[in-house]
């Protein structure tokens, strides 16, 4: 079953959802404050973005549409992003915020770091 966890990345509130070993995050949260240009549609039109959620999709066997979901409405509205796709918008966005997310995803599902 499927837990919604929200961690605190510097004052940004951030939504996770884990199922198993399986995590989604809320993209939409990590660039709120961000230009119009760092927003996830932004990102994901590039070449580059393309090609991993290509290859990740390939590589892990899920449908593009479950590593990139876009939620209009309701409790878990936003971008939502399968983790290694998300993590690659994260560090895109700046180093800091691709640590976070990393080290989020390890949290959210019970890997221990060293901080």
């Amino acid at each position: 079953m499927a837990e919604l966890r929200i961690l605190d990345f510097n004052g940004t509130q951030v939504s996770f959802v884990v199922g198993g070993r399986t995590v989604l995050v809320c993209v939409s949260e990590l660039s709120k404050s961000l230009t119009k240009a760092q927003q996830p549609s932004r990102w994901l039109a590039t070449k580059q973005a393309k090609e991993l959620v290509r290859q990740i999709s390939q590589m892990k066997r899920i449908q593009v549409e479950s590593l990139v979901n876009v939620r209009h409405g309701g409790v878990i509205n936003g971008t939502w992003m399968y983790a290694e796709v998300a993590v690659a918008y994260a560090e895109w966005l700046s180093p800091e915020i691709g640590k976070n997310c990393s080290e989020g995803i390890k949290e959210v599902i019970g890997v221990k770091t060293s901080k």
